[in-house]
């Protein structure tokens, strides 16, 4: 106690007591994601007004109005509930706008970026989703793509940057290639794609799961069916 003051006392005090609230704040915003995936994957969006109202009660229970910027686990929920919370609710102009926070804010403190490579890549990955919802392909749309491409080379030293990382991001660069080459018409740029990702199917051979295998060739499927090319069938 040599040298300390009751106001030193008080002013530990009101530390602990600042660094509590947002412990607390990041736990209620954490609830609040978990009971909307739960909701997600058990119904997908609201179909009627009884669900609407369902996914409101569950965001609105301490709803925090702004993000706090004390911590960056506060933030990352914050932004994540609202974009939610506006994709289950059917307003995709306000889930991109929530979205494209989202990533901001992780790329504003790209230290978390490198310990959470695969989360990194799931917002860039959810945004693109979002912008192909609303036919929204101008610059935003382009350079988030170019983000997602890059991730291996430019975050080589990352723990996360390992098979796992290498099959999800196969996955979502392919994915939303071919679905903007659909969304768009530009089939003939979807077929040089093909032969490029059935290579890459070939490379990573059983590590792909059958549902991702499934949704590539369906794409394929309607690449050729839109660009007026006779499908054949090979074993």
């Amino acid at each position: 106690y040599a040298g300390k003051t009751e106001a030193d006392l008080e002013k530990m005090h009101t530390a602990y007591k600042t660094s509590l609230e947002v412990l607390d704040e990041i736990n209620n915003n954490w609830l609040r994601a978990m009971r909307l995936m739960l909701f997600l994957n058990a119904q997908g969006p609201a179909r009627n007004k009884a669900e609407l109202a369902t996914i409101e009660k569950k965001f609105e229970e301490n709803k925090p109005e702004i993000c706090n910027v004390k911590s960056f686990e506060a933030c990352n929920y914050f932004y994540f509930n609202y974009g939610m919370y506006y994709r289950l609710s059917g307003d995709e102009v306000k889930s991109y706008e929530y979205s494209l926070k989202h990533l901001k804010w992780y790329e504003e403190h790209s230290f978390f970026i490198r310990e959470r490579l695969r989360s990194y890549l799931a917002l860039l990955y959810n945004f693109l989703g979002i912008s192909l919802s609303l036919n929204r392909f101008d610059q935003t749309f382009f350079e988030v793509l170019g983000k997602l491409e890059k991730i291996p080379e430019e975050y080589a030293g990352s723990p996360q940057n390992n098979n796992y990382l290498a099959l999800m991001h196969f996955n979502a660069v392919n994915t939303i290639k071919l679905s903007h080459v659909i969304a768009t018409g530009q089939f003939e740029e979807g077929l040089k794609l093909i032969p490029q990702i059935q290579n890459g199917m070939k490379s990573l051979g059983e590590k792909i799961e059958p549902i991702i295998e499934y949704n590539f060739y369906f794409s394929f499927a309607r690449i050729y069916f839109g660009g007026g090319y006779e499908l054949v069938a090979t074993s």
